[in-house]
């Protein structure tokens, strides 16, 4: 069974370079808000990781992801989806897949019946 991951959707607003600010996901939740840097959880999930895949921790301590020793960056795709850079991998990265039981759980709530409209009895 592969391993997860809980990743954090987080929106920059502020950023020091105007570069850094958008949309992107991360193993880390952010740092404090400071005078130049204002961020936010936007969205929290379980991924599934791809065969080989792991999650350690850097020199400094510091949450990664990893595969053969090898550090894997987490990009975001113009759809907003996680994408996970693996060496040897496909150019772009690989589409990291919500965990089974995420997809389970969303499985079984259902949005109400809509309403129908119509003329009231006269």
């Amino acid at each position: 069974m592969a391993q997860t991951v809980e990743l954090y959707k987080i929106k920059t607003s502020k950023a020091y370079l105007a570069d850094e600010t958008g949309t992107g996901w991360s193993v880390r939740l952010p740092a404090k808000n400071t005078e130049y840097y204002e961020s936010e959880v936007v969205e929290k999930a379980q991924f599934a990781l791809p065969e080989g895949c792991r999650v350690g921790e850097d020199k400094t301590g510091l949450k990664q992801i990893y595969k053969d020793g090898a550090y894997c960056p987490l990009v975001t795709s113009e759809k907003g989806a996680p994408l996970l850079c693996v060496p040897g991998g496909p150019l772009g990265g690989v589409k990291l897949q919500r965990a089974e039981r995420e997809k389970e759980e969303k499985a079984k709530v259902k949005a109400p019946p809509a309403k129908k409209k119509g003329r009231k009895g006269r």
